[in-house]
């Protein structure tokens, strides 16, 4: 092995190490966030649902200005959806874990709000899948997955670079990648 090959192997292994060690805790949570939604999170996550009065200003209900009816409520999920119709305002929110409908009468201002909360568990899971969590969230997911990719490869090179453990290290990716097709050639259509 030339001395530039051996530089690069000892850069891919300290790449190696301190990508997985920064990333440990993400891929730690993806990993066992992957299994809670594998299994239906066990059926720790059944939604819970309560139901509640709220109002705005008439005048606010009147005109069913988003912004102006935003501000009335001061919601803490975000706002999937937003509708005014001719009688009523109706408004979806959304958060991990939770999800809520709103509707406002637009003459009086008053309504009720539907919510439905699944527990640290259903957060979770919403986590895992970057639903309802916003483009911050999601940018991190991003970061998680190129982090694996880094770490991956990285280790793979790590064993191209330890002569004694080449073979076994090329035969266990080669059975790994074969199981992983294998199981998918398996999975039904439909």
């Amino acid at each position: 092995m030339s001395a530039i090959q051996k530089e690069f192997m000892r850069w891919s292994r300290t790449l190696h190490i301190y990508v997985s060690l920064l990333g440990f805790t993400l891929f730690l949570f993806f990993a066992l966030t992957g299994i809670q939604l594998t299994h239906e999170s066990f059926g720790m996550d059944e939604a819970k649902a309560s139901e509640e009065t709220v109002s705005v200003p008439e005048a606010v209900a009147k005109s069913a200005q988003r912004e102006q009816v935003l501000a009335s409520l001061k919601p803490r999920l975000a706002v999937e959806r937003f509708e005014v119709r001719a009688n009523e305002i109706e408004i979806s929110l959304m958060g991990p874990g939770e999800r809520a409908q709103l509707r406002i009468a637009r003459d009086t201002g008053h309504g009720e709000l539907h919510r439905e909360r699944r527990g640290w568990v259903g957060a979770m899971a919403d986590l895992h899948k970057g639903a309802a969590t916003g483009w911050l969230w999601r940018m991190l997911m991003d970061l998680t997955c190129a982090w694996i990719v880094v770490s991956s490869i990285t280790g793979f090179l790590m064993v191209l670079s330890l002569p004694k453990r080449t073979a076994w290290g090329l035969i266990s990716v080669a059975i790994g990648t074969l199981l992983a097709l294998a199981v998918y050639a398996l999975i039904p259509a439909g």
